[in-house]
């Protein structure tokens, strides 16, 4: 949730601090909260932090919920950590590897082949 969500919901645990219902105008939270779309409200009722009890155009009957909205994110003290230097042997390593391996399943497939053939 970002800091609209919390703007609205202070402002609806404001009006109704013993958490009852209250009936508000879109207008009203436009100017109490800033840039509020009615899908904003909506959202917070989905997710349940408001109990939306009914909508009528721009007027929405809210009731605070006990949820808590989440804390913000913040980024963490700890840097990034740079991927590994690889040794320098690994990529023949791996190469050879797959070598080796394609190698055994083509034998595989030849042998499997003849043991039809002659059966």
């Amino acid at each position: 949730m970002n800091d609209k969500s919390s703007r609205i919901v202070n402002y609806i645990s404001s009006l109704s601090p013993d958490r009852k219902p209250v009936v508000v105008d879109l207008d009203e939270l436009l100017r109490e909260c800033g840039d509020v779309r009615s899908e904003d409200i909506k959202e917070l009722a989905l997710n349940g932090y408001l109990k939306l009890l009914y909508s009528e155009g721009g007027t929405f009957c809210l009731q605070v919920t006990d949820k808590k909205l989440p804390d913000p994110v913040r980024e963490s003290a700890v840097p990034p950590v740079a991927p590994k230097k690889f040794k320098k042997g690994s990529f023949g390593m791996g190469f050879l590897g797959g070598i080796v391996g394609g190698g055994l399943v083509l034998a595989l497939a030849c042998a499997v082949y003849f043991i039809l053939e002659l059966f």
